[in-house]
């Protein structure tokens, strides 16, 4: 289960570093809420939309850290802590910004056996320079 479910992490950040909607629109459950600083509740395909909405921007360099806290599974629910820090660098302008966060992440297991993501609270935001 836990191979499964880095398996899982590891398809949601490439869906989102690359822009893949489907395959974010595939890591989502159907009724997954998400909960984000200063922006109330997201349902899963605005959430898919904002996160993978497109190409990544040639003219930023990205610079994305990830980490795995904790994994615990449940039966077929499973909690996911994680860690993650953005920079993007303007190249043209040679300025960055930087945000940073934690994210707790509830899974569940489909009829298939795939990890989805039901539930996601996160502090993801800017961090002052």
């Amino acid at each position: 289960d836990e191979a499964a479910i880095r398996e899982y992490y590891d398809d949601w950040i490439r869906a989102t570093t690359v822009g893949d909607l489907d395959l974010a629109r595939s890591r989502i459950a159907d009724g997954a809420v998400f909960l984000l600083p200063g922006m109330g509740t997201m349902d899963g395909e605005t959430f898919a939309q904002g996160a993978a909405g497109g190409e990544p921007d040639p003219n930023i360099d990205y610079d994305l850290k990830t980490n795995i806290h904790e994994i615990k599974v449940m039966g077929d629910h499973a909690y996911l802590w994680t860690e993650f820090s953005l920079a993007m660098t303007n190249k043209a302008e040679g300025t960055t910004s930087k945000s940073a966060g934690h994210a707790i992440s509830i899974l569940t297991r489909d009829s298939e056996g795939r990890w989805r993501v039901l539930r996601e609270a996160n502090t993801f935001a800017s961090v002052p320079e």
